[in-house]
């Protein structure tokens, strides 16, 4: 893991108006299996022909010192993509990054905001305005 472009954001309950922060949140990576060794990947072969991605919520380093994500919080995240999802297709499972033992060895693939260095901003169904 060398370097991930972050993507930060809060989620805000439209029913409740219940606002959850992000701000120990610094990326989500789609795991890959890249060793066998690592709980993420147990995991991954767990769900494998079940139609499910499972990505890793990341904090900030050094991991020792930051706040961690607290379950609730993964929980609900993980449950505002999948609400976005046809559930019949695939779904979402996020884990900690704590599951992976070597964190700074992973090659996974981080998600990244693909419009954030456009200088055209997003029109409101998220696809770029062309001039």
């Amino acid at each position: 893991m060398t370097s991930a472009q972050s993507v930060r954001f809060d989620l805000k309950c439209k029913l409740c108006n219940t606002l959850v922060t992000y701000d120990e949140l610094s990326g989500l990576m789609l795991c890959t299996g890249c060793k066998t060794d690592c709980d993420v990947y147990r995991l991954l072969q767990k769900y494998s022909g079940k139609r499910t991605w499972i990505y890793v919520a990341f904090g900030f380093k050094p991991f020792s010192d930051k706040t961690k994500l607290s379950n609730e919080k993964i929980a609900i995240l993980e449950d505002y993509f999948n609400q976005r999802r046809k559930s019949s297709k695939s779904s979402i499972k996020i884990v900690p990054y704590e599951m992976i033992n070597d964190p700074d060895s992973c090659t996974g693939e981080f998600i990244m905001d693909s419009s954030l260095l456009s200088l055209t901003p997003p029109d409101k169904k998220g696809l770029k305005i062309e001039d």
